[in-house]
């Protein structure tokens, strides 16, 4: 039997999940024949020319904004300023709230997220395992665009029912709104309004401290079924190396190739800005003061897409 499907008895699957672990600190590896620079239906975006060697602590971005009295003002964002209201202003997303700008990140793309990351913490400091240019893939899969839901993870071939699909090894994790910013600011420009505003969560190491988690892989990209009946993987306790207590993604059913992966992102924490020292300013207007929060609402009974 494969060393990634469950045993039966472990394989009845009631209200299917996402548990947002802690991340894997065991390295990862490549799914086979999983190249996400050879994508199916999308052309892909032109390099940005702020890569992983241009790194710097002390990046900023300005931009004129209305207040709420709709005079306009000068607005900085930088290691040590920059509230999620501001950061939306600045990087354009409050135009733009569907983020109709569906750029799929590549995989020199996650590592230049991934590099960029470690470069905010610290090395010593990061959540990502040794090989930061792997990703939590156990089957193959390919990006493509869906008719209603954009982006979305598709089998490239047929998995069992109980195939282990995905683990949780890049997921990055800040506990200072300091860090998180200069992470935003080296990030290729396109894919900012995503990773603070869809591709993050949040978890508390005590009721005053805040950590805030972002994907830096292709499982941002996993869309939200329309009901339970059409999951086809979830979050089960995953235990590969005996060393931690981790969750990953299995199959629910069988998942034919072509297929979409769909989840239920049914225990999404959205990140209290405020604790994170992140909170908006009340004499700034904008249409949402979490659109995270709005937009995995929005996905309780309809088929949208969060990626």
């Amino acid at each position: 039997q494969n060393q990634h499907q469950l045993n039966e008895s472990q394989s009845l699957f009631k209200q299917p999940s996402v548990a947002h672990p802690r991340p894997s600190l065991h390295d990862s590896h490549n799914a086979d024949n999983a190249d996400n620079n050879k994508l199916r239906g999308m052309a892909l975006p032109p390099p940005d020319s702020a890569a992983a060697d241009d790194l710097s602590h002390n990046k900023s971005k300005q931009a004129e904004s209305e207040d709420e009295n709709g005079d306009w003002v000068n607005i900085t964002i930088d290691r040590h300023h920059g509230t999620i209201q501001e950061l939306m202003a600045v990087f354009d997303c409050e135009d733009d709230p569907g983020f109709q700008n569906r750029a799929i990140p590549t995989r020199d793309d996650w590592i230049t997220m991934r590099k960029a990351y470690e470069f905010a913490v610290g090395q010593n400091r990061s959540s990502l395992p040794d090989d930061i240019e792997g990703e939590g893939a156990k089957v193959p899969y390919y990006i493509d665009i869906h008719p209603t839901m954009n982006r979305g993870l598709f089998a490239k071939e047929f998995i069992a029912k109980g195939t282990l699909i995905w683990t949780y090894d890049y997921v990055a994790l800040f506990e200072t709104p300091e860090d998180f910013r200069v992470f935003l600011l080296n990030l290729p420009p396109q894919f900012v309004c995503y990773m603070f505003d869809v591709w993050t969560y949040a978890t508390y190491r005590d009721p005053k401290t805040l950590i805030v988690h972002a994907e830096l892989d292709a499982s941002s990209l996993l869309n939200q079924a329309a009901g339970i009946r059409f999951v086809n993987v979830a979050d089960l306790p995953y235990n590969e190396s005996g060393e931690a207590n981790d969750t990953a993604l299995f199959a629910t059913r069988d998942i034919e190739a072509g297929e979409q992966f769909m989840i239920a992102y049914t225990k999404m924490w959205h990140i209290n800005w405020k604790t994170f020292g992140m909170a908006p300013r009340r004499n700034h207007r904008s249409n949402s003061t979490n659109t995270t929060t709005a937009m995995i609402n929005a996905t309780a009974d309809a088929v949208v897409t969060i990626s």
